[in-house]
């Protein structure tokens, strides 16, 4: 739950050349529909930033199941899948939700944060949590809930509603009756 995601990039960081293709679309807000500038998009090792009008293009290695991890200031970060073929240009239109609550806690004490109205909730325990990076926490973290509603829009729910059987690597469909995005980072920004 640390905004962390497999980058799915397919690069085996042995040094050799990795094909690419594109992938390009516009970034936009769930509830206006109006462009998101500045919103950074991100597949392994490629990254982009959305323009003024919300459009991007991405050049990530190709692969069947590309992960793309997709974030904008106030918008709770998502990731889409994407099929990136050599030559061909994949378009992925993405639909950020604002991000529903924030709660500053301490890192010693920790604490729970809820979403107002809601049953949705997280719960961190006295001196839980460290950086992704080792070391020791700041004093104070960001906590951020959203929560994810498929049955207002499925395009809102990160991956694309199917999951990889272990040993087949088949895609299966899966049923979701919601999420809740969360979202802990430092003041310096560290998750």
């Amino acid at each position: 739950g640390c905004s962390d995601w497999w980058d799915g990039s397919g690069d085996n960081g042995g040094g050799a050349q990795t094909e690419r293709g594109t992938v390009s679309g516009k970034v936009v807000s769930s509830a206006t529909g109006e462009a998101i500038p500045g919103a950074s998009i991100r597949a392994g090792n490629a990254t982009a930033i959305s323009e003024a009008d919300g459009a991007y293009t991405l050049s990530p290695a190709v692969g069947e199941r590309v992960v793309i991890q997709i974030e904008a200031d106030g918008f709770a970060e998502t990731v889409q899948i994407a099929r990136v073929t050599t030559g061909q240009t994949a378009s992925l239109d993405v639909s950020l939700l604002r991000i529903g609550w924030a709660e500053v806690l301490n890192v010693l004490s920790g604490g729970t944060v809820s979403i107002p109205n809601s049953s949705a909730q997280v719960n961190i325990p006295a001196d839980g949590l460290v950086p992704v990076g080792g070391g020791t926490p700041s004093g104070n973290v960001n906590v951020s809930l959203t929560a994810i509603n498929p049955a207002i829009d499925t395009g809102l729910m990160p991956g694309d509603f199917t999951a990889v059987l272990t040993g087949s690597g088949d895609a299966v469909p899966i049923e979701s009756f919601g999420a809740l995005r969360v979202d802990v980072r430092d003041d310096n920004g560290e998750r």
